[in-house]
């Protein structure tokens, strides 16, 4: 589970004395632990991997935003912490899908579903299917360029 690699890499973050990779991880954990108790869970729950990969994808919008920020403005400080924090995000989250891959769900999806006209309906089904693996104004877009045609 992706909580408990959190702790793992914790526990070799204070054993390797690198407090940038701590102070990061230590951040992350305060994520899921905000998240379990605006959401009512027991504070030593482990949270379903599903969750935890939702709340580190918008973590994970938030650092690439800053990355850019971070380049237009040419802060090599910023660029460098946004960098670093990228780089851990990445280890938690699976490895995105491929214009191509998303294309073929979207296709999956419309041939399960031809009476289905309604393109809400085809975007939810799709975002359900593809999780966190996806920007979601992405696969909206390739969605909407599809269904165009």
């Amino acid at each position: 589970m992706l909580e408990n690699q959190l702790n793992q890499q914790l526990k070799q973050a204070l054993i390797n004395h690198s407090s940038q990779e701590l102070s990061y991880l230590r951040f992350l954990k305060s994520l899921l632990l905000n998240y379990k108790v605006d959401h009512n869970f027991d504070r030593q729950a482990v949270l379903d991997d599903k969750i935890v990969e939702k709340i580190y994808s918008i973590e994970l919008k938030k650092t690439e935003e800053n990355l850019s920020l971070a380049i237009k403005s040419s802060q090599n400080d910023a660029i460098r912490q946004a960098e670093f924090e990228k780089n851990i995000l990445i280890q938690f989250l699976p490895e995105p899908l491929s214009n191509q891959e998303i294309n073929q769900i979207i296709d999956q999806v419309i041939k399960d579903n031809p009476q289905v006209n309604n393109q809400g309906l085809i975007i939810k089904e799709v975002i359900t299917k593809i999780g966190s693996r996806a920007d979601n104004a992405k696969v909206v877009q390739l969605i909407k360029d599809k269904l165009a045609v």
